[in-house]
């Protein structure tokens, strides 16, 4: 009897260490402009704190490869940024429109095994198209948290 308690014990604790989910979630923008003679790139990650009883998100800016900020954000700023992420419109995207001189301006969000990477070629507030202005949107309240102007990237 003692020997079926015991089995029953293994299997119970190795079901739930497999069930645990582990989830890894960030936000990542990422902006580059090559055609400028110093070209401008910037990183902005927003990642989980390490610390297992806070809720904080850290925000760190990386500038031409070196850390600049790093900062927490509360989860109600983190999550007017995810809202404004799940609120581009793929399909909304004008794909005959070519910017030459235009920077490349990426935003990825993962949660989990979910990953939603959105493209841009143009940082305009006044690009008047359902998805640059959800794109923009996004890409400005990811930049304020990280205490970065926007306007300043060409």
């Amino acid at each position: 009897m003692n020997i079926k308690v015991l089995y029953l014990l293994i299997l119970l604790f190795i079901s739930c260490c497999t069930s645990q989910k582990n989830e890894f979630e960030y936000v990542e923008f990422k902006h580059e402009c090559p055609t400028l003679k110093i070209s401008d790139k910037i990183l902005i990650r927003i990642l989980s704190s390490q610390k297992k009883h806070n809720n904080e998100r850290i925000v760190e800016l990386t500038y031409h490869g070196k850390t600049h900020i790093r900062k927490p954000i509360n989860e109600k700023e983190y999550q007017n940024i995810i809202d404004s992420i799940l609120k581009i419109n793929e399909n909304s995207q004008d794909s005959t429109i070519v910017f030459a001189d235009g920077g490349s301006n990426i935003i990825e969000y993962r949660k989990g095994n979910v990953i939603k990477k959105y493209h841009s070629q143009v940082l305009n507030k006044e690009y008047n198209n359902g998805f640059y202005n959800a794109f923009y949107n996004a890409c400005e309240l990811i930049t304020k948290s990280a205490m970065f102007d926007i306007t300043t990237t060409k």
